[in-house]
């Protein structure tokens, strides 16, 4: 377990399964403040469950500082993650956020290893929500083989949620974070930018766009989520991209759209972005970049 201390210093212990839910516990209970007590219960009582589901019998490590709390197999694995998250945190709001005094929530997260898939998953603050704090899972094969992409993928969730806390479509949000995937995940999207681009089977944007959640196992919709913000970023910097969701989550898409870039409808947008996705990712497309490298 790693504890840094009110004059910066670090402290290393040894710490049971049980110790760690008995922690994670309280710190949630503190962590996500608010006036309604049910709440505080049940935001407590679902992460010490999903703890106690991550180390089961065997012992477990922390990592924290002021803004992060790492729970993994082992302390190698912990305090490599959050020197990671550290890192793809900083670099990611360097990136997208022009101001720098957007304020940071806590972020925990776990690391579950030994699963038969690599993947991550996160909850994140909400602007209504009791609980003031982001989660992150994360699921590796292996503690020692973490992919980095997916913990970026992730903390990039964390970056945007913390600057807008819901005010932010899911399409953009996964459109943004989907930039730092890695591996498998990236080469599957850019297959099924291919196919769709080619048939020109995107679907409905603005029902997208208006989606509270998108299913990341469906791969067509992330797919198009990635497109979409690939095709804004075409047409603009990253903050016009941002303001354009902020806009279009709080009041109406078709205003965003004719303020931020000048389509006169969702129509006009669509037939556009079909028109450059087809440039873009089709096949002649694809067949040119790799006759380019």
């Amino acid at each position: 377990m790693v504890i840094v201390d009110s004059e910066g210093q670090t402290r290393h212990s040894t710490v049971t399964s049980k110790i760690a839910i008995q922690q994670s516990s309280i710190a949630i209970q503190i962590l996500c403040h608010g006036t309604n007590e049910s709440q505080h219960r049940k935001d407590a009582m679902f992460v010490t469950l999903m703890m106690a589901m991550l180390v089961g019998a065997k012992p477990a490590a922390l990592a924290a500082d002021e803004q992060f709390s790492v729970y993994a197999p082992s302390q190698e694995a912990a305090d490599a993650v959050l020197s990671e998250a550290q890192r793809a945190y900083r670099e990611i709001a360097n990136e997208w956020l022009s101001s720098a005094n957007t304020k940071h929530v806590r972020t925990i997260i776990y690391i579950k290893a030994n699963s038969e898939d690599a993947y991550g998953k996160s909850i994140l603050v909400q602007r209504d929500s009791k609980r003031r704090c982001n989660i992150i899972w994360i699921h590796s094969r292996d503690d020692r083989d973490i992919d980095a992409g997916t913990l970026w993928h992730e903390i990039a969730h964390c970056v945007l949620a913390d600057r807008f806390q819901g005010a932010l479509a899911t399409a953009i949000h996964e459109g943004c974070a989907a930039r730092y995937d890695s591996g498998t995940r990236k080469q599957l999207i850019r297959q099924t930018t291919t196919r769709l681009a080619e048939s020109k089977t995107w679907g409905s944007i603005i029902k997208l766009l208006e989606s509270d959640a998108i299913d990341t196992s469906d791969v067509k919709q992330y797919a198009t989520s990635i497109a979409i913000v690939e095709f804004l970023l075409s047409q603009g910097d990253r903050e016009k991209l941002l303001r354009f969701g902020a806009v279009g989550t709080s009041s109406d898409w078709e205003i965003a759209i004719r303020k931020h870039y000048r389509y006169q409808n969702m129509n006009e947008f669509d037939a556009a972005f079909a028109k450059w996705a087809h440039q873009k990712y089709g096949s002649q497309a694809m067949i040119s970049q790799v006759n380019r490298k």
